[in-house]
Formats: C-alpha cells, structure tokens, sequence
C-alpha cells in the first residue's frame, strides 16, 4: 500500500515535489522501511522539461508584412519554468530557400515563456513564415537541451509575411535643357521618379528630391526639388534655377536623394535610388559671364580720327563662352561717339568667349 502511494505520487506531481512530500511521509515510517522505499523511487526517472506551444506574438507594422529592421518574436512555451543557458537559437522558415536564425531574447523571457526574436534585414522575402519542429540548439533549459515536437510546430502564417526586398529605381530628367543643354536661371528641371510598386508617403509634409550641382570631382551643392504630382507608384518633382546656381558637367543624384518625409513601401521599407553622376544633357549655368574687356580692333584710315563710312570695330571679351539668346540679327552694342548714342552690329562670335561688333 505504501510502496504503491510513493510511486503515484512521484507520476502525478513530478520528482521535485515527490520527493519534497517523501521526506515527509518518511518520517513516518519504522527504520526498516527506508531500503523499502527507495527502492520504490530509485526506478523512476525524472520528467524532461518539455515545449508545449510555439507562437509568433508580433505584429507586422503594416499590410501584414515586416519590413526591414523590423523585429520577428517567437514565444516559446514550456511545461514548466526554466532557466536558460547560453544563447539558443530558434530557425525561422521564410521559403523553401530562406531559413533564418532568431536568437534568445533573454530581457523578454520569464518562467515558462522563452522568447526568440529576429531582426529583418535587406534582402529577406516571406509569403509566410512557418516553425518546424527542430533541436534548440545553442543552450540548455534546466540543464538539459530541448526539442520542438511535432505538436507544436508553426504551419505557414499569411499574416505574418516579410518584405525585406527594396529596388532601387533611377531619376529621370522630364524637361529639356534647350539646344545647349545648358539651364539658366529661372528655367525649371523637372524630374520623375517610377517604382516598381505602390507607394506612401509617411508624415504630414512632403517628400523633396535632391539634385546635386558641382564640378566633377568636387563636393556636390544640394538644391531641393518640390513634389508637384504623386500618383500610386511616380512621384514627380520640379526645381526652378536659382542665380548662382552652376554644373557644367552635368546635374547628379545620390542614392539617398530623397529627402523630407519618408517615401516607403506598404510594408514600411524606405525607398531608395540608384546613384546618377553627370547627367551631360542636363546641364547647369545661372552664373552670368563678366566681360573682362572692350578693344577697339580697327584703325582708322587717317590716324587718329575715324572719317564719314570708315567702320569701327570692337571685340568684347567675356570671363567664360558665350552664346547669344537672341536673334543674331537684333544683337547690338550701343556707342557714345561725340556725346551721340550709335549702334554697333554683332558681327560673330556666339559660342565663344568673343563677340565681334561693327
């Protein structure tokens, strides 16, 4: 009757409290009864610590999917509390080609709930994410190493997909620099930016793109575009040069050239462009030419004074080439002779660093 009520209790309650309510019902018996006794515990093994349920207890921020840095966090539940050493690890199956390691999230981990968390990077693609049964490798839970059963395995969770995956898309120039392609000032570049997927903006405000202006080689000088239309997957924007503004070798644009609120994908990622350098059709000049000097280049036929029908003619030199914006026909350059405006004609020149007038 005895022998038989120690191994019950053992079954029922697990080794720690048997043996704590042994000592106890020990206490009670003749000296002779120990051998009895002990030999009625001695065969029967102390229960292993088991996991009695996996679950995926975040959220995604938006449209079911985590995005980049965002984090992944398993709980795992045992049958009882546990004390964990180490640093286990729990695999994560993203696709038939994607498996990833969650690692011990000791500051979340309390009694019986072990918690495993993961931190979505660059590249990471889930329509859903599924936990095998699989060996807790990595650490030991009350000094033993444990297993995920069968039973507890997580079947593939569509509201708990990945997108880890950013295309970086590329600027283009909409507008045209005219014959030259040269802009001034007052000109307008417009810009178009098309994803490959819907778009947001986050925040209140809007987005700006950044064109880079600057000699090759040089640090480039941001000027800020505006947002002027947004549809679900292009963004187009709009820059009116500035006097002062200068890129002879074409204008640039960075990788990280979209500025002010966030554009991201439904899931959150921020998109990302593909670095542009030297856009030659797109050029900049708002800076305007000095003259550097005013020559008279002719002579007159009786030195020193230039009679009635002799033609005077003069040479202005500029700081950098030079194109006229007007019909050649109309270009002058207004004399004082004797106190007397006349009018000189252009002659040639334009596309040089000289104008010729007669």
């Amino acid at each position: 009757m005895d022998r038989f009520r120690c191994r019950f209790v053992v079954r029922e309650l697990g080794a720690p409290r048997a043996i704590q309510n042994l000592r106890v019902f020990m206490r009670r018996l003749p000296l002779r009864a120990f051998g009895v006794v002990w030999l009625a515990i001695a065969g029967v093994p102390a229960l292993a610590v088991g996991v009695t349920n996996v679950e995926i207890y975040s959220s995604p921020e938006r449209d079911d999917a985590y995005a980049i840095g965002q984090r992944i966090e398993v709980d795992v539940t045992f049958d009882e509390a546990v004390a964990v050493v180490g640093d286990p690890t729990l695999e994560l199956t993203f696709s038939a080609t994607q498996m990833r390691t969650a690692r011990f999230d000791e500051t979340e981990s309390s009694g019986p709930h072990v918690r495993f968390a993961y931190q979505v990077v660059d590249g990471d693609m889930s329509d859903g994410i599924s936990i095998a049964a699989q060996t807790l490798t990595g650490g030991t839970f009350n000094g033993e190493e444990v297993a995920v059963p069968a039973s507890a395995e997580v079947d593939t969770q569509m509201e708990h997909r990945v997108d880890g995956v950013v295309d970086p898309v590329r600027v283009v120039v909409a507008s045209d620099a005219g014959a030259d392609d040269f802009y001034a000032a007052g000109d307008v570049i417009e810009l178009t930016v098309t994803f490959m997927e819907e778009v947001q903006v986050e925040g209140d405000g809007e987005p700006l793109l950044a064109i880079l202006l600057g000699p090759a080689g040089s640090v480039k000088v941001p000027r800020l575009a505006t947002l002027a239309r947004q549809t679900a997957t292009q963004l187009r924007f709009e820059y009116e040069v500035q006097e002062g503004d200068l890129d002879r070798d074409g204008i640039s644009f960075g990788a990280e050239s979209l500025e002010g609120d966030a554009v991201e994908d439904l899931a959150g990622n921020r998109m990302r462009l593909v670095a542009v350098d030297d856009v030659l059709e797109h050029r900049v000049d708002a800076i305007a030419p000095e003259l550097s000097s005013i020559r008279i280049t002719s002579e007159p036929d009786s030195r020193p004074t230039y009679r009635l029908g002799e033609a005077i003619e003069l040479s202005l030199t500029f700081s950098e080439v030079v194109f006229s914006t007007d019909r050649l026909d109309d270009l002058e350059l207004r004399l004082d002779i004797g106190g007397r405006s006349r009018l000189a004609d252009f002659v040639d020149g334009s596309g040089t660093l000289t104008f010729e007038f007669r």
